[in-house]
């Protein structure tokens, strides 16, 4: 699961009472609060007295968790700060003297999640290369601390394959108005791709929800949005025109994204849904298959064929969920990762290559997956995550699925990594138990036997589940990189005897070397004089630490 630390921002403790709230506005009242944290546009009403929500929040969790809570920890607003109120039973108000005038309504905007913002397209959005941001909105993109006068945090909108840069600004000091501003060739293409409004927009100023939807959602990068566009639901305004098929586009292609649009916004919705009432853990079958159908109990891949097939363009669907039972690969799932294997079963027809089609259609279309295993608690329950489909394998038929909220940076092809630095000293992940042993990482053997292929370098055994992704230099040394040039594939047997030093490797022949006194190689059923992968061989640099280790090991034996 998602590290709470990588939580978005707008999470407010969910243990600050109304009792803890109380106890804030009493605070307040002996000993009041700076006048610059006074609240901009709603009020908190209490025994006849306004107070600022941000400042209460920021108190309450001081009698709730000890410490403070920065204003940088969560967000202000309607959504968000003022939601958590009034489902404590505080009323909310609008300020008195409320001057907030924005030339864009927070309404236009909505927060479908913690990841996705939507934008009812405007004038603005057409013409003007940009978009205004509501005050209620700022924290969506972290920009509530910026003041009159900023012009910063240059972005990336990423469409497709194309990238495109923007910034936040803040203008006119008696009236200050936050916009996001794109350059020109985003404007171009946002012009090109909506001619009708472009048209309409020339010829008037009025808008309604009938515009386009444009939509932005986060990544693990927080500089950098991916971006969709929505056709609106409502019917268009009567001024405008249908675009013609004949102008050399694809009129199923935005019906199609559209609609791929729409399934992300479900399937976050239910993610939302299970972690409020759920907390993703301990839930019925019963539940995630009659109300929120992401589940068909033994079916390990569950495509939802009547709900996902129309989405996909080679009519295979796309995958809904898949179920890890533990009971073949029990060791493939981490802490932040899965290795899924493709379906192997005796069914007639294509359903297992459907079903793997279907599983590689969501990183096709950029869509999440729910991965669900057996409850560790109760094994008649079911526990509940969500992931993107990194890569997949098909000499050794697997799949990698990152857990996460938001869909990773796509890795470096294989071709890539080979021209990417080395540095074997990078620090692997640490996982805090009685004691610090290191995290089991099912990304690095994923990468190792795609880069080597699925066979032991040293014999010829090829069956998955004998062969393991071996470090070079290991984990517990000073470095162990989990980069996949750091790894190579040898059977569970050799693997002991590498680890054990009864053998070793030239770095400059790439010649296995074995102990003058044995075992020897006949001994030790290696098959080979030299290492033999599939494909491609480790970074020369850990096979030269590990043979200075080897003939260390030899000295010390003497």
């Amino acid at each position: 699961m998602p590290n709470n630390q990588d939580s978005p921002r707008f999470n407010i403790p969910e243990n600050i009472t109304r009792e803890h709230i109380i106890q804030a506005i009493r605070e307040i009242d002996i000993n009041g609060y700076s006048e610059k944290n006074a609240s901009r546009k709603y009020d908190l009403l209490y025994n006849g007295k306004r107070y600022p929500p941000k400042v209460i929040i920021s108190l309450a969790n001081k009698f709730a968790n000890g410490p403070i809570l920065e204003f940088s920890e969560f967000s202000g607003g309607e959504q968000f700060t003022n939601k958590f109120l009034k489902e404590r039973s505080f009323e909310i108000s609008l300020k008195n003297d409320d001057d907030s005038n924005f030339e864009y309504e927070s309404y236009s905007w909505k927060i479908i999640s913690n990841l996705v913002a939507t934008k009812q397209m405007d004038k603005s959005s057409f013409l003007h290369h940009g978009t205004g941001i509501p005050v209620e909105i700022r924290p969506f993109f972290k920009i509530d601390t910026m003041k009159v006068g900023d012009n910063r945090q240059v972005i990336t909108l990423s469409l497709g394959t194309s990238n495109f840069s923007a910034h936040f600004e803040i203008l006119n000091k008696n009236n200050p108005r936050t916009r996001l501003l794109w350059r020109s060739d985003f404007q171009h293409f946002i012009q090109s791709k909506f001619p009708e409004w472009v048209d309409y927009f020339r010829k008037h100023s009025k808008h309604d929800n009938s515009t386009p939807i444009l939509k932005l959602q986060k990544t693990e990068l927080t500089d950098k949005y991916l971006v969709f566009f929505e056709e609106s639901e409502k019917p268009p305004l009567p001024d405008l025109y249908t675009r013609s098929t004949t102008d050399g586009v694809n009129s199923q292609s935005p019906i199609r994204e559209n609609k791929i649009s729409s399934e992300y916004t479900h399937r976050m919705q239910i993610w939302n849904h299970l972690q409020k009432h759920y907390k993703s853990t301990n839930v019925l079958p019963d539940i995630l298959r009659e109300e929120y159908r992401i589940y068909r109990g033994a079916a390990g891949i569950w495509y939802d064929k009547e709900r996902t097939t129309p989405l996909s363009d080679d009519g295979n669907g796309i995958t809904v969920s898949v179920l890890h039972t533990g009971k073949s690969y029990p060791d493939d799932i981490g802490d932040d990762s899965i290795i899924y294997h493709y379906p192997t079963t005796n069914r007639s027809g294509n359903s297992d290559q459907n079903e793997i089609n279907a599983t590689k259609n969501c990183k096709k279309y950029h869509l999440p997956l729910f991965i669900i295993t057996h409850s560790k608690e109760n094994e008649k329950m079911r526990d509940v995550q969500l992931g993107y489909v990194v890569d997949w394998n098909d000499d050794n038929r697997t799949f990698l699925i990152n857990f996460s909220e938001s869909e990773p940076i796509i890795e470096p092809s294989l071709p890539m990594v080979a021209e990417m630095p080395f540095d074997w000293t990078q620090q692997r992940n640490q996982k805090t138990t009685t004691t610090t042993s290191p995290q089991r990482n099912p990304v690095f053997r994923f990468n190792v036997l795609k880069r080597y292929g699925s066979k032991c370098a040293v014999c010829s055994i090829k069956i998955d589940n004998l062969l393991s992704a071996s470090h070079i230099i290991p984990v517990g040394e000073k470095g162990g990189s989990d980069d996949e040039r750091n790894g190579l594939v040898l059977c569970h047997n050799h693997h002991r005897a590498f680890d054990d030093h009864l053998f070793s490797i030239d770095p400059m022949t790439n010649k296995l070397v074995f102990r003058s006194n044995g075992p020897s190689m006949n001994e030790l059923k290696i098959e080979t004089d030299c290492i033999t992968p599939l494909r491609n061989t480790p970074h020369v640099e850990t096979l030269q630490w590990r043979h200075k280790k080897f003939r260390e090991e030899l000295n010390n034996n003497k």
